[in-house]
């Protein structure tokens, strides 16, 4: 492809990686201040911007970007609880996105709260996993669970655990199948992206909690 740079600002590449790729062409890494795929967008911004001599604009980008999550920062959603789950492979399981993961911490400057007991769980990992047993954990005031087919979202809807969750028979699930467009961009979660989720994944919001 014979790239003039590559951005890896959201990955895990390791040291080995980043040596092959930098023979390539200029690589910008994620920054060892923050776990793996978990950089901040605006500083991904910022170092994308500055490799690229346009600093300026990507401060400018960052900017418009802030002032939409804060007008999309509806005081309905403060201190409401929230949770992402995904089925896992093995059968009856499901992985909890921690805290501290770009969707997350967009989700905070919303004015979400993570589920204490989980943080407290979880720790600093990426996620953590739960049995059907424990999904009490995330029987939060608005759950996101995204499912990689369609059969799969029909099995979790079919558990008889999460169908006892007061989350699930108030309706306050958000549901994404497969690479549903909201779901991409939350999970990127980058100054592109962001916009195209309040837009989209704010009303959706909105409707879950107002059936608290």
């Amino acid at each position: 492809m014979q790239p003039d740079l590559i951005v890896a600002t959201h990955s895990g590449i390791t040291a080995e990686e980043y040596g092959v790729l930098s023979q390539i062409a200029p690589t910008l890494a994620q920054s060892g201040e923050f776990d793996d795929f978990g950089m901040p967008w605006q500083e991904q911004t910022r170092v994308i911007g500055q490799a690229l001599g346009r600093s300026g604009e990507a401060e400018a980008l960052i900017a418009d970007v802030e002032r939409q999550i804060e007008a999309a920062a509806n005081p309905a959603f403060a201190g409401k609880t929230i949770a992402w789950i995904t089925p896992a492979a093995a059968p009856g399981k499901f992985g909890v996105t921690g805290p501290n993961t770009p969707p997350m911490r967009f989700l905070a400057t919303l004015g979400f709260a993570y589920p204490t007991e989980v943080a407290e769980s979880i720790g600093d990992q990426w996620s953590l996993r739960i049995s059907s047993e424990r999904l009490d954990l995330i029987d939060v005031d608005v759950l996101i669970v995204r499912t990689p087919t369609q059969e799969s979202l029909d099995a979790v809807k079919a558990a008889p655990l999460f169908q006892q969750l007061q989350v699930v028979k108030d309706g306050r699930v958000i549901f994404f199948v497969g690479d549903d467009p909201i779901y991409g961009a939350l999970s990127f979660s980058t100054v592109n992206s962001l916009p195209y989720v309040i837009e989209h994944l704010t009303p959706m919001l909105l409707d879950a909690v107002n059936k608290l």
